[in-house]
């Protein structure tokens, strides 16, 4: 077993923000998540241009997190936080590149969430979000989509 898949047990599932799953809670919990993923996807592309754009980056981080759940449930695991989403991302999947990418997308949607200020008349401290959407959202949502084929999720 990997050190990875090892802290992703001793600091999620030992702690209990992370269960197994089988069976039907397995299939429901991973189609769940896939629609969240999808609608929060959907919500993304239709703020894209408007007047609170930004807040395609806070639904593209959502359907990002969404997505690599999905994973997870198909492989056994429910994660209950962001933090054990992204170890078993690197556990389950060895996939530090995709946790590091959703860790920065966290990070940008803190920023908009928390720090945005809408009466400034520069936003440039932000992320773009179409930009966002269509280079960071969308393949890490591919990418996970294809784990999900190749390991026979």
């Amino acid at each position: 077993m990997s050190d990875r898949m090892e802290e992703f047990k001793s600091e999620c599932i030992a702690e209990g923000n992370a269960k197994r799953i089988d069976g039907v809670s397995k299939s429901r919990e991973a189609e769940r998540f896939e629609n969240q993923s999808d609608y929060h996807l959907k919500a993304a592309e239709e703020l894209i241009g408007s007047e609170a754009d930004l807040i395609a980056i806070v639904e593209g981080y959502y359907s990002m997190l969404h997505k690599a759940n999905q994973a997870l449930a198909l492989a056994g695991f429910k994660a209950d936080t962001h933090k054990c989403t992204l170890l078993g991302l690197r556990g389950v999947f060895q996939e530090s590149e995709l946790a590091k990418s959703l860790q920065e997308s966290f990070d940008e949607r803190i920023n908009v969430d928390y720090y945005m200020n809408p009466e400034k008349p520069d936003l440039k401290e932000f992320k773009n979000p179409e930009t966002f959407v269509q280079e960071t959202v969308i393949p890490f949502c591919e990418k996970v989509d294809e784990i999900i084929e190749s390991e026979g999720l």
